[in-house]
């Protein structure tokens, strides 16, 4: 009978510490940081650069990437898209040229961006993936009449 009550006074004391073990170890609820930027928010926060394109023009393919691989013939290391609050901005092209825009979403879950050169030519941006530092996209280009040309992409904040 004394080992049963030895026993149980040994299972007693072990429960009571495991769980007092338990409580002490708890660690405390932190808040994760969370991203609650809009996108537009994310476009206008800095310059974009481009980091990578594929494209397909008269049923060829070619690629850039920045720093990397390029078949396209044009170099867009110097390619900068600035978008500002109020629906204007700059484009560098591949050349150097600065020419002044003006962008806007055209779908309400803002995955089409329509942008307008100062030139007047416009380009449509599609299936548009833009968070944190990075944004994804596509476009159709029309070269010399033909419109069965396509161009994806990936633009990257410059820090």
């Amino acid at each position: 009978m004394k080992k049963i009550l030895m026993s149980s006074v040994v299972l007693t004391v072990f429960s009571i510490s495991m769980i007092v073990f338990q409580f002490s170890c708890k660690k405390e609820a932190t808040a994760q940081p969370t991203n609650t930027l809009t996108k537009e928010q994310i476009l206008v926060a800095k310059t974009w650069k481009v980091a990578q394109l594929h494209h397909v023009i008269s049923d060829t393919y070619s690629t850039y990437t920045n720093g990397g691989v390029n078949t396209t013939g044009i170099n867009y290391d110097n390619s900068r898209y600035t978008f500002n609050s109020d629906g204007t901005g700059t484009h560098i092209d591949p050349s150097g040229n600065s020419h002044t825009m003006t962008w806007q979403f055209t779908t309400s879950d803002k995955r089409t961006l329509q942008i307008t050169l100062d030139n007047g030519s416009s380009n449509i941006w599609e299936m548009l993936q833009i968070a944190d530092n990075y944004l994804n996209g596509s476009s159709q280009i029309t070269i010399s009449g033909d419109s069965n040309n396509i161009e994806t992409f990936q633009l990257i904040q410059i820090p």
